[in-house]
């Protein structure tokens, strides 16, 4: 795994926001992608996961993540990394459209 043990840290405290500012952090972007597979033990779409931290803002990331995390996996049709994926796209057109629509 990349990074230290600190970084490690930060990502999961990131996650489960237990930090105050994120504006002051530097994101370490594999070390998180890393952290997010690893919760839905879905290591092969690395990638994938690389590309959405990469793209997206670490606030839809973070919520995304969130309620990937915590809902119960008898709730769940797909997979946690399906649910995670949709919730960030979904966050993510809401974003825009409100921006854009003054809303």
């Amino acid at each position: 795994m990349a990074g230290n043990s600190n970084d490690i840290t930060l990502k999961k405290d990131i996650l489960n926001d237990n930090v105050g500012d994120l504006s002051r952090l530097v994101m370490n972007e594999r070390v998180l992608a890393m952290e997010i597979c690893q919760a839905f033990k879905d290591e092969k779409n690395l990638p994938l996961y690389l590309s959405y931290v990469n793209q997206y803002p670490i606030e839809i990331i973070k919520k995304a993540y969130q309620e990937s995390i915590k809902l119960p996996s008898n709730k769940i049709k797909k997979t946690r990394g399906a649910l995670f994926t949709y919730l960030v796209k979904h966050y993510a057109a809401k974003k825009y459209y409100t921006q854009n629509h003054g809303h």
